[in-house]
């Protein structure tokens, strides 16, 4: 855990920075963070509801987290807020990663063909009024909820929700083999950093 963006640049290159942005950051750290990638790391962005997009916008990214809930009636885990993901691309499924299981996902727009790694289902939908169920005229599924891009001498992966690394998820499934391969840089498991900076204080 680090608590402050500060030191970013000093950490060896190949490095991974996970970051679940739920408060805001200054332009001081997004421009750390930009050079933290630009030279050769990787952030692990983890967002549903915060400020995952303040990020993207200065990198220049054109894809956004939805910020809308996530539901899948039919392919989940107990309830529709689970939503289970089974549509992968072959380098995620030739880990050994099947079943991811989401807990109050949102999804993602403008990811470029070809940087997908996984989909929620067609059965998948966005509740935009938060009424829990799916109303006419509310987009429904495939959606993208993650992605891999590289970013200058780094990589960009986006994940559409951070709950799947928390105690209660990290063992449901194949949720804890999918943050390995998200924290594997070109075969091998380098230095994690998670930034504990933008988190809600409990």
């Amino acid at each position: 855990n680090i608590d402050s963006l500060d030191n970013l640049s000093n950490v060896p290159k190949g490095s991974v920075l996970v970051a679940v942005p739920y408060t805001d950051y200054t332009n001081e750290d997004l421009a750390t963070i930009k050079g933290f990638v630009d030279g050769g790391g990787t952030l692990l962005l983890m967002d549903d509801y915060g400020y995952g997009n303040t990020i993207l916008t200065y990198l220049g990214v054109a894809a956004r987290f939805t910020g809308k809930p996530l539901l899948d009636p039919i392919f989940n885990y107990k309830n529709h807020w689970l939503p289970q993901i089974t549509d992968l691309v072959p380098r995620v499924r030739q880990s050994g990663i099947g079943t991811i299981t989401l807990d109050h996902a949102t999804a993602m727009t403008n990811v470029k063909p070809g940087m997908e790694i996984a989909w929620a289902s067609g059965a998948s939908f966005l509740d935009m009024n938060g009424n829990g169920s799916w109303d006419e005229g509310e987009p429904t599924g495939p959606f993208v909820v993650a992605a891999e891009f590289r970013l200058g001498k780094g990589t960009l992966t986006l994940v559409s929700d951070p709950s799947i690394m928390i105690n209660s998820m990290l063992g449901r499934d194949d949720n804890d083999h999918f943050m390995e391969y998200l924290t594997n840089v070109e075969g091998e498991q380098n230095k994690i950093l998670v930034d504990s900076s933008h988190l809600i204080k409990a």
